[in-house]
Parts: C-alpha cells; sequence; structure tokens
C-alpha cells in the first residue's frame, strides 16, 4: 500500500490521477501518445487508455443524442434547414 492510498479515501486516490492525467494537457506540453502521458504521469498505459476511453465517452465529447436533436429542430424552425424542401 502507497502512502497516497494509507492517507486517502479510494475516491481522492482516483481524482488524484484523472488530475494528473489532465495537467498533461497544457500548451507546453504540445501533442503527447498515450504512452507518452502514461510515463509523465507514472500510471500503466491500460489505465491511461481507460481514462481517455471514459472521458471520451462520458463527459460530452460524443454529442448528446438530445442535443443533436434540439439543434436540428430549432434549425428547422428557425429556417436554417432546408434539406427537407
Amino acid at each position: 500500500m502507497t502512502s497516497e492510498s494509507a492517507s486517502n479515501p479510494p475516491e481522492v486516490s482516483v481524482l488524484s490521477r484523472g488530475l494528473s492525467i489532465l495537467r498533461t494537457f497544457a500548451p507546453r506540453n504540445g501533442w503527447l501518445s498515450n504512452h507518452q502521458i502514461a510515463d509523465a504521469v507514472g500510471l500503466p498505459r491500460d489505465e491511461v487508455l481507460d481514462w481517455f476511453a471514459s472521458i471520451y465517452l462520458n463527459h460530452h465529447v460524443i454529442p448528446a443524442a438530445e442535443g443533436t436533436l434540439l439543434e436540428a429542430v430549432l434549425r428547422r424552425l428557425g429556417g436554417l434547414d432546408t434539406a427537407g424542401e
């Protein structure tokens, strides 16, 4: 057991790992591969990949269906969508 896990509840450790990954996205770092990010934060590559998959799938990187539908309706009502004519 590491000193971090001994002194913090599991939720804090998970949050800490996630924040360390997000910190790598600083302008000074440019583009980094998953491998480089894993090395920079000291986490296994698979865990970094899991974090990215979770962020991509669960944090609105993919447009929500409701938002897409609402946007289409508003465009149609506003006369911006003329595809049906």
